[in-house]
């Protein structure tokens, strides 16, 4: 069976392979290929003839009157769930818990750190959550400092964990970074619920911190908690004496213990991914 679902993969591949064939890059097909092979009125490939999930109406999560983006889900078990989303017309990140499964959801705004300077605002963006083995749930995103009227001040990050399954949160904000050429941008946020791993329960953070060259600014960053989310480590994940260059980084465990962390190197138009084997130390 994991022969005959292997060989179909190779078979897709081959026919999108086809597909692309003539085009800019047939090799390395992008986005631009893409769109360029749309938009030249070349034959588009089939849908899939596999049979589809019966599923439920659409449930209205946020129940707002304001637009909201770049939500996040996470669950717990088959019944107890969360949300996270950026409110684009007020400053806190918005949570949303379920414990039926989906079908009704309750919500509550995640504590923002105090502005920067006199007249100063901030707000968050990027939100990512994740459960523990106990229940815990944990919501990371960064926090963006302006000043009044001079710009951007500086990025944080914020990891806020839930004891009741999101209805209220204990923040914690670390790793504040300034200047021009840091910026913390899109976090991922993981825990360690192996049970047969060292560093089970471990929280672990990661992120791209733009460009910069030191082995605190910039670049990938990682970031680990051993005692709940209350404190957190940090590390840098790619090359630590060169200028960052990825865009985004997600992390994930291994069954006993292994940290892996994965980013898109624009500079090398590649997926890189590194490893740690001692809890993201």
């Amino acid at each position: 069976m994991r022969e005959s679902r292997w060989m179909f993969g190779l078979s897709l591949a081959a026919v999108a392979s086809a597909a692309f064939a003539g085009g800019p890059d047939s090799q390395n097909p992008t986005w631009w290929g893409k769109y360029q092979y749309v938009q030249s009125g070349s034959p588009l490939l089939p849908a899939s003839s596999q049979g589809s999930v019966a599923v439920g109406g659409n449930v209205n999560v946020s129940n707002e009157c304001g637009p909201q983006s770049e939500t996040y889900i996470a669950m717990q078990d088959g019944k107890v769930m969360a949300g996270g989303s950026n409110e684009i017309y007020r400053l806190p990140m918005r949570a949303y818990y379920s414990s039926d499964s989906g079908k009704t959801w309750g919500a509550s705004d995640v504590p923002l750190p105090p502005p920067l300077g006199a007249n100063g605002i901030d707000f968050g963006s990027d939100p990512t959550l994740a459960f523990d083995i106990h229940g815990t749930l944990f919501y990371g995103s960064i926090v963006v400092y302006f000043g009044n009227g001079t710009g951007i001040n500086g990025t944080a990050l914020s990891v806020a964990r839930s004891s009741d399954g999101g209805r209220s949160w204990t923040p914690n904000f670390f790793g504040f970074s300034g200047g021009s050429d840091h910026f913390n941008d899109k976090p991922m946020i993981t825990t360690d619920r192996n049970t047969g791993s060292p560093y089970r329960d471990r929280v672990y953070l990661a992120w791209d911190a733009a460009s910069g060259g030191s082995a605190t600014g910039g670049g990938v960053l990682v970031a680990a908690s051993s005692d709940g989310g209350s404190h957190f480590n940090t590390v840098r994940a790619d090359d630590p004496h060169g200028p960052g260059r990825a865009i985004g980084a997600v992390p994930f465990t291994g069954p006993d213990g292994e940290l892996y962390v994965a980013w898109n190197d624009y500079a090398a138009n590649t997926i890189a991914f590194s490893v740690s084997l001692d809890g993201g130390t």
